[in-house]
Order: C-alpha cells, then sequence, then structure tokens
C-alpha cells in the first residue's frame, strides 16, 4: 500500500502530499525535472539535456521508483510534482545510502517541504541502512546550512574538473534514527484480559 503523507500546519499549504513515487509518475516527475533545470538555468542547456537522457528517462524512472533499496519521495500539490528526494544504498557499502537529490521547486522554497521530503526518504530506505551521505556544493552555503541542521557532518571536500571548470563539494553524512519496535507475547488469557 502506497503511504501519503498529507502535510498541513506550519507554513505548508494543506493540499501538499510528500509520498512514495509510483510508476505512472514519470511525466510529472519529468516536468518537475524540466521547470527545475530548464527554466531555472541552473546548468547549461548541453549539459541539462544530456543528464536528462540518462536520468530523467521514463525507463530509468521507473527503474528507480520500483527498486526496493531505493527511496525516491515526491511533493505533490495540485497534481503537480513541486519536489523530490531520492536515495540508494550503496552497493559496496549496504550500511550507508546515497542521498542523490533533494530538490524543490524556488517558487515552493521557505515551507519546510524540503526537510519533509528528507525525514520521508530516510524512512523509505531499508532498515538496514544506518548512515546517510550526500555531497553539496561548497559554494551552496543556504544548503549546507539546511543539512548541518538536520545532523549532517561535514567528512571531507571533494574537487572535480580544473580551472574555470573546477567544483569544491562538501560530503556530509549523517546517522540515520531508527525507531526501536517492541513486540509483547502475551498467553492468550494475558490477551483477553487486556481487551
Amino acid at each position: 500500500m502506497d503511504k501519503q503523507t498529507p502535510v498541513s500546519g506550519g507554513s505548508m499549504k494543506s493540499d501538499l502530499t510528500i509520498r512514495q513515487a509510483r510508476v505512472g509518475d514519470e511525466a510529472k516527475v519529468q516536468a518537475f525535472g524540466r521547470a527545475l533545470w530548464f527554466e531555472q538555468g541552473v546548468e547549461p542547456a548541453p549539459y541539462v539535456s544530456g543528464v536528462f537522457a540518462k536520468y530523467w528517462n521514463e525507463t530509468y524512472l521507473r527503474m528507480t521508483f520500483t527498486m526496493p533499496e531505493c527511496g525516491f519521495i515526491v511533493a505533490e500539490q495540485n497534481n503537480v510534482i513541486v519536489g523530490i528526494a531520492a536515495a540508494n544504498v550503496k552497493s559496496n557499502e549496504p550500511k550507508t545510502a546515497l542521498l542523490s537529490r533533494l530538490w524543490v521547486l524556488p517558487s515552493h522554497h521557505g515551507r519546510d517541504i524540503e526537510r519533509a521530503l528528507l525525514k520521508r526518504c530516510e524512512r523509505a530506505l531499508p532498515r538496514t541502512v544506518r548512515n546517510l551521505l550526500t555531497s553539496v556544493a561548497q559554494c551552496d552555503e543556504s544548503a549546507l546550512h539546511f543539512y548541518a541542521a538536520e545532523g549532517f557532518n561535514a567528512v571531507r571536500l571533494i574537487e572535480l574538473g580544473e580551472g574555470e571548470h573546477r567544483n569544491v563539494f562538501v560530503e556530509m553524512t549523517k546517522p540515520i534514527e531508527r525507531s526501536v519496535m517492541f513486540t509483547i507475547c502475551a498467553s492468550p488469557q494475558t490477551a483477553a484480559s487486556l481487551n
């Protein structure tokens, strides 16, 4: 059964739902990506086209939505995806998941949607996962502040590219808190007395 979390109260609108992405969401997630990447001019168009062809095509999205070792979460308002979070278990470190996406449309910033997506994404990961890892551009102070406030700690700097194409990222990690459930075994007589 698909778990949906209606979000209400605070500064978020009550018609916003945070839920696991499902087969059939591909076109809405692609529309979100186009709005975020193309319309906002985050990256040059040729780069975006290449990324879209590889990671935003319907087949890849459908596979990601249904993989048990992935958490792909959407924030949906009025049947439109306004944010996504995606994490998957690292194959070489099964107790660690990589948070590869946590994006919200700029028009929806400041409503705690990022926080709700992150929390739901953590819950969607297998219970064996104990750590969440992500990388943030060193120049993105608001993202660094957000992740630090959510319990992430800087681990190391990663440098990619050279010259004007050089980018520096901060690798950050946090432990995932898991609630412990206890099962109480009782005799039929004890169980009957509790009713």
